[in-house]
């Protein structure tokens, strides 16, 4: 199948690149951008393109039967399925400036309290502008501000805005005890962190514009957005995929209730690990293939040797049958790499005509039997000689069938 994948943030990776990646335990490890680097490797491999771009609707395409997805600059693709792996919360730059300014709540909650002490002291005794980022249930810290200015001799109201709260301004005051305390929270969307060396200001989004504002030091509230999460893209798909905090609902296999809809990793839920994250998406990709596959040809297509499958085996069987494949075939390589493997096979004829060949066989696009015929005639071959040079190019993965007979 053809791949794209989207990524908001201005880092490949999201978490992952903040520092080093445990898989599972501190006995397996990845140095910082390690992990990020090896997955990567793959999709260079593949020519899977990346595109740094912010996705703000998915919906359902009534015309193909599969989905739009619509970019904030305002274009629109078109897919058989789509895989959400966004994380609990959306990303912008905060990774340049973690540890220099930018921090996140882990380890536990009693090195919550020691951050927030640390947060509160810069404020009350520093004079230095800092925050605490974090969504709706960030209200559960409160005790805990307010507690570390006192130890300070310190008023928490008499500073401003200590909490910067991307929630529902009424839904989050509603459940606030003392309203005395509505003085602590800016309701803001941070878009992003600016600074030189480290952290000096932050762009918010709140009242329908975009405010900077000076600040010294961020913490993100990481558990309240493990708690519910803030998805900075709409789902229009004519399904309730939301669970009752937000989450997207996936079954074992990471199939939403709307088909050709998946998702993986920390926008399913906890427990957030990445192991879980590897595994989940792997199993979402994998689901996606069977039911898109089953759509194209016939049948699904068998994940040997990830699932085996109880059926007879005939001595001609393959796993994509080329005979109920029509002339028309999608290109989900890049040319030169397409080249290369021609030029491989046919020697100086492919190689004489190379821009020929670049012609024919761009990104993306759909050949039919004018394509191979032109194909032939560039390569002086026969029909035959070109319906196996297109099979092999579809098992290297250069191709892939687009139409089903």
């Amino acid at each position: 199948m053809s791949v794209i994948v989207f990524e908001a943030s201005r880092k490949n990776g999201g978490l992952a690149v903040f520092g080093a990646t445990k898989l599972t335990g501190p006995s397996l490890v990845f140095k910082k951008g390690e992990l990020i680097e090896k997955l990567l490797k793959d999709v260079r491999k593949f020519d899977i393109p990346i595109i740094h771009k912010k996705v703000v609707l998915i919906s359902s395409n009534e015309a193909s039967g599969g989905f739009k997805i619509s970019t904030a600059c305002g274009e629109t693709f078109n897919s058989r399925s789509v895989i959400i792996s966004s994380g609990m919360r959306a990303l912008t730059n905060e990774s340049e400036f973690f540890t220099r300014g930018v921090n996140i709540t882990c380890m536990g909650y009693d090195y919550i309290y020691s951050s927030i002490k640390s947060i509160v002291k810069k404020i009350a005794v520093e004079n230095k502008k800092a925050f605490i980022y974090g969504g709706k249930y960030s209200k559960n810290l409160i005790s805990f501000v307010s507690g570390a200015f006192k130890e300070l001799g310190a008023d928490c109201l008499s500073f401003g805005p200590v909490f910067v709260i991307d929630a529902c301004r009424e839904e989050f005051l509603s459940g606030l005890e003392n309203e005395s305390l509505s003085g602590l929270f800016l309701f803001a969307k941070i878009n992003s962190f600016n600074g030189r060396e480290k952290l000096e200001s932050f762009e918010a989004f709140y009242g329908d514009k975009t405010f900077k504002i000076k600040a010294d030091d961020i913490l993100i509230d990481y558990n309240s957005f493990e708690i519910s999460p803030s998805f900075d893209f709409k789902i229009s798909c004519g399904e309730e995929i939301f669970d009752d905090y937000g989450f997207i609902k996936v079954d074992r296999r990471m199939r939403t209730p709307a088909f050709g809809l998946y998702a993986s990793g920390d926008s399913t839920g906890p427990c957030y690990f990445v192991a879980r994250a590897l595994s989940s998406g792997a199993e979402a990709a994998f689901s996606a293939y069977e039911d898109i596959t089953g759509k194209k040809i016939g049948r699904p297509a068998s994940l040997f040797a990830y699932k085996a499958l109880e059926f007879t085996l005939e001595s001609n069987y393959r796993e994509i049958d080329y005979h109920i494949m029509k002339d028309s075939v999608a290109v989900i390589s890049k040319a030169s790499k397409i080249l290369r493997y021609i030029v491989k096979k046919f020697g100086p004829a492919a190689e004489s005509n190379s821009k020929k060949i670049l012609n024919i066989f761009g990104m993306f696009y759909i050949l039919n039997h004018i394509d191979f015929m032109r194909l032939a005639g560039i390569l002086s071959i026969g029909r035959d000689c070109v319906s196996a040079l297109v099979r092999d190019m579809i098992d290297e993965k250069l191709l892939t069938i687009e139409k089903r007979a």
